[in-house]
């Protein structure tokens, strides 16, 4: 009889197990919400990370990090930036360190994709896929640079479904049946994302497109990604993992700099266009740099940033 007992005693410590990242996940550290609010979410998740650890495999997480570029900073809407900067490599930071807090109570770890819809900004934004392929190379090379490759890994929408295919879903797709009433703030998010001034008439063909676009990457993808759905902000639907901690942003948005103030420790901060022209911009030089730093040097994708 003695030697049966771990066969019963094994579903509850991988209930604890499983408790413990839940709770890890749940904490402050790793999202904007409190625990009340998350518990939700973190329910949901329940039966496929269980799934993971019944076959003693890492946890797998599916982590939308945009559409493989930033939106314009600028006020007129100009600069689309197809490279990785300070914000990829924070977010590539906070994994790791939820990596760290789950693998001593479980041994197999975690494994991310880092979800990139760029065939989405491709129908919606005209965004060119050679102009995102950039963006995808370098992060993927950013994530060899840090030695993350072997649990993390950049998953674009092109590498999943032929073009092709999604262009002619994407047509297939009706329009919504009543036309979209377009806020300034709306008109003003469109047009950074789309790297021009819109007028309220293509702001609001663009976010009609953007709706269709969605329902095809919802049916076309999800058959491709297994794993927990997290997003940079929670939506109805996911958690929201931070993209480095203190944050509720999107990466795409802006631009992360460091925030240079009296009396306080530098800190992250999203740079948008609503907000762009309070701040001086410089770009850090390799001295004042960690040893080995992996982004490229005496540009703007790394930056100190100091108060007008």
């Amino acid at each position: 009889m003695n030697d049966r007992l771990p066969q019963f005693a094994a579903p509850a410590a991988s209930q604890s197990v499983l408790d413990r990242v839940l709770h890890t996940l749940g904490g402050r550290r790793f999202t904007h919400l409190s625990r009340s609010q998350a518990q939700p979410y973190l329910e949901r998740m329940r039966s496929l990370l269980k799934a993971d650890m019944d076959a003693g495999r890492p946890l797998h997480f599916c982590y939308d990090l945009g559409p493989g570029y930033h939106a314009s900073v600028e006020a007129d809407f100009t600069g689309l930036r197809f490279a990785p900067s300070l914000g990829e490599l924070l977010a590539l930071r906070q994994i790791h360190a939820f990596g760290r807090e789950v693998a001593p109570v479980y041994a197999p770890g975690v494994r991310f994709s880092l979800v990139i819809d760029d065939l989405c900004a491709w129908v919606t934004n005209d965004v060119e896929l050679i102009d995102t392929a950039r963006y995808l190379k370098q992060f993927t090379a950013l994530v060899g640079a840090v030695g993350m490759q072997d649990r993390v890994s950049v998953l674009a929408e092109s590498a999943l479904e032929d073009a092709r295919v999604y262009r002619r879903a994407f047509e297939r797709t009706p329009q919504l049946t009543k036309a979209l009433a377009v806020s300034p703030a709306e008109q003003d998010n469109v047009s950074r994302f789309v790297g021009r001034a819109c007028s309220t008439a293509q702001a609001a063909d663009h976010l009609a497109r953007y709706q269709r676009a969605l329902v095809v990457s919802d049916h076309l993808l999800g058959a491709h990604l297994g794993g927990v759905r997290l997003t940079q902000r929670t939506t109805a639907q996911s958690l929201g993992f931070r993209c480095f901690p203190g944050s509720d942003v999107r990466l795409q948005s802006g631009e992360v700099d460091l925030l240079l103030a009296s009396g306080a420790h530098p800190r992250p901060v999203l740079i948008t266009h609503r907000h762009h022209a309070l701040y001086r911009r410089w770009p850090v030089e390799m001295d004042a740099l960690p040893p080995n730093w992996p982004l490229p040097t005496g540009s703007a994708q790394v930056a100190a940033l100091a108060v007008c």
